[in-house]
C-alpha cells in the first residue's frame, strides 16, 4: 500500500498535465462550461507544476531552485501590486495573487515542457 501512494504522488507530480486534462475533463462534466473548467484545472495544478520543475531541475542539473522561485514568486507579486496602485490607486491583493498565479501556471508549464526536451535530449546524447 506504501508503495503504491508513492507510485501515485511520483506519476502526479512528474506528468503534471494528465492531472490538468483529468480535472478539466471532469470539471466539464459536471458544469458544462469550458472556460470555468480550464481555470479550475490550472489553479489546482499550478503547484504540481511548479514541483515538477523543481524536481526535472534537481534530477538534470543537481541544483535546488526553491528559494530562487520563491524570491521570484515575491518580486512578481510586488510588480503586479505596484501596478495595480499605479494604474488604479487600489490595491487588491486576491486579483494580484490570482495573476500571480495564472502567471505562474504559464511560466512553469512552459518550463516544465521545455525542461522535458532537455531531459531527453540530455539522456539521448
Amino acid at each position: 500500500m506504501k508503495h503504491a501512494i508513492i507510485y501515485t504522488l511520483s506519476i502526479i507530480i512528474t506528468l503534471p498535465f494528465i492531472l490538468t486534462y483529468l480535472l478539466y475533463y471532469l470539471h466539464l462534466m459536471i458544469y458544462k462550461q469550458s472556460l470555468r473548467s480550464l481555470h479550475f484545472a490550472i489553479n489546482w495544478t499550478t503547484m504540481l507544476y511548479i514541483l515538477s520543475v523543481v524536481t526535472i531541475v534537481h534530477l538534470l542539473f543537481q541544483q535546488t531552485i526553491v528559494s530562487y522561485i520563491l524570491l521570484f514568486m515575491l518580486i512578481t507579486l510586488s510588480i503586479i501590486i505596484y501596478y495595480q496602485w499605479k494604474e488604479n490607486t487600489e490595491v487588491s491583493i486576491a486579483l494580484a495573487i490570482k495573476l500571480l498565479w495564472r502567471f505562474c501556471f504559464l511560466l512553469f508549464f512552459s518550463s516544465y515542457s521545455l525542461l522535458v526536451i532537455v531531459g531527453i535530449f540530455m539522456h539521448i546524447v
